[in-house]
Formats: structure tokens, C-alpha cells, sequence
């Protein structure tokens, strides 16, 4: 069994546990983070911080021997700065996850973030995408 697109918000110490005890449950977990940036995970509504990430992934790897992280990011969401997205490309610099991918933000007609102030340009989501080929070490997965 795996745990795919499992929120960050949503996991417990009960089930590090869990997973840890079980060997039917594979030691790959897909997590999708989004963002780093308190800011950004504010506005793109994740129910989370950064601290609150840091913290679980901590306790991820010192409670499952051998866990294997599989996360994605977004780049080029409304309103994101060129500081926030330096911030996520540090995280993902220092982090170390096993597999990532980098998606950038489509502004699809009717959500919420399409009526959102500060849409970035296609040139500078594209900019940012492309920096993902500039973090090492990682398997990149879009």
C-alpha cells in the first residue's frame, strides 16, 4: 500500500507510527507541499506553514527508517515575489526530497486565483520553471 497526495496538514504522530510498524505500507510518500513561503501558503489557502512542514518532514524521516519524500511545487502563482520563490528554491536546495516536481500556475477560468491581483507573466513562470533544472540532485518528475 501507499499514501498518495497526502496533505501536510492532515498527518499525525499515530500515523508516522503506523506506516513505521507496518511493512505492507511502502516507505514512499507523496506529499504535496506547493509552496514554502508562509505568504504563499496563505494565500494559496494550504491550511499549513512552514514551520508546521519543516516540523513533519522532520518527523517523517527520524520516524519511518528508509522513507522515500515525493513532493510538488508551484511556481508563478498570483502575487508570488521574486524573494518567495528564492525562498522555495533554498527549501528545496536544503530539503533533499527523493523525487520533485515543479509545476507552474495556470490560471484557470472561474477559480479563485484567476480574479486574484498580481498574475505573474508567462515569461517569468517560465523563467522560474526552468531554475527547477538548476537544483541539484533531484529526479524531477514534470
Amino acid at each position: 500500500m501507499r499514501l498518495l497526495y497526502t496533505h501536510p496538514a492532515h498527518w499525525s504522530d499515530e500515523l508516522i507510527e503506523t506506516m513505521a510498524e507496518c511493512d505492507r505500507i511502502a516507505r514512499y510518500i507523496d506529499i504535496p507541499l506547493q509552496h514554502i513561503d508562509d505568504s504563499m501558503l496563505l494565500r494559496m489557502r494550504r491550511e499549513t506553514s512552514r514551520a508546521h512542514i519543516e516540523s513533519l518532514i522532520d518527523k517523517l524521516r527520524a520516524g519511518i527508517p528508509g522513507v522515500a519524500l515525493r513532493t510538488t511545487f508551484i511556481v508563478g502563482f498570483p502575487g508570488e515575489t521574486e524573494a518567495e520563490f528564492e525562498t522555495l528554491i533554498e527549501f528545496i536546495e536544503r530539503v533533499r526530497f527523493d523525487r520533485l516536481g515543479i509545476f507552474k500556475y495556470s490560471q484557470e477560468e472561474g477559480s479563485r486565483a484567476a480574479k486574484m491581483p498580481g498574475q505573474i507573466s508567462q515569461k517569468t513562470k517560465n523563467a522560474r520553471y526552468r531554475r527547477r533544472y538548476c537544483v541539484k540532485r533531484y529526479r524531477t518528475i514534470s
